[in-house]
């Protein structure tokens, strides 16, 4: 990753190798924070 952090990529077999997931370090929390999670309301509450 570009800012030298670790990154594990998940790829699904069953969709042609695409990338579906990734988990990142802790020390990349400030770096993502901002970002919106998915599957989530402008709430920040978990859609159904």
């Amino acid at each position: 990753m570009g800012a030298g952090l670790r990154v594990s990529g998940f790829h699904e077999p069953d969709l042609g190798g695409a990338l579906t997931a990734a988990a990142f370090e802790p020390a990349a929390f400030r770096l993502l924070s901002r970002l919106p999670r998915a599957l989530t309301t402008t709430e920040g509450k978990v859609l159904p």
